[in-house]
């Protein structure tokens, strides 16, 4: 929970900064047609080691719904057990936002799991698991210039049982650059 209210105070701090230019409150994301391009990183080291790398692009297609890819890797190791275990995970997320205000939006998005594990009989030989996971929550977007934002998503796993890879909420953060829209200029308009 205290992560959570430290994230928050963060944004916020970015919010007062950049609120003196831009009415954060006014419905749609001001992101109409412009692509979107960013990623998270996530490391934990400890008796649990988890490193997490992504990358994420999006398309907003108005003011409104952003359609977007999401690739990752995850590493994770336990040294809980002897020997420790280890598994490398890949998977792909497919995302749909809902903009409300310049700042809400909702996220909803498929993700899917690839890993290959110790199995749970003996010989406990290694096979590959799929792990597929429909995820819903808020997102607070933040801008930090212009073209650049962090974002912040707390989600639950609609799909979510005692396989789980992980259990809701789920958190993420991250860093997203809006490249700029281009205006396609008539020949009169160059000739004024």
């Amino acid at each position: 929970m205290k992560k959570i209210f430290v994230l928050v105070i963060l944004m916020l701090l970015f919010f007062t900064a950049k609120s003196q230019n831009s009415d954060m409150l006014s419905f749609g994301s001001d992101l109409k047609r412009t692509f979107n391009l960013g990623g998270e990183l996530g490391l934990t080291i400890g008796t649990n080691t988890s490193i997490m790398v992504s990358a994420r692009g999006s398309y907003n297609f108005n003011n409104f719904i952003a359609l977007g890819l999401n690739p990752f890797y995850w590493f994770i190791q336990s040294n809980y057990y002897y020997p420790a275990t280890s598994i490398h995970m890949t998977g792909m997320r497919v995302f749909l936002d809902f903009s409300i205000f310049k700042m809400l939006y909702l996220h909803c998005e498929f993700e899917e799991l690839l890993y290959k594990a110790p199995s749970l009989d003996y010989p406990y030989n290694k096979i590959w698991y799929t792990s597929e996971n429909l995820l819903i929550g808020p997102g607070i977007r933040q801008p930090i210039s212009s073209n650049f934002y962090a974002y912040l998503e707390v989600l639950w796993n609609l799909n979510e049982n005692m396989n789980s890879i992980y259990y809701s909420p789920v958190i993420r953060a991250g860093a997203i650059y809006v490249f700029p829209q281009t205006l396609k200029r008539k020949k009169s308009d160059l000739e004024e």
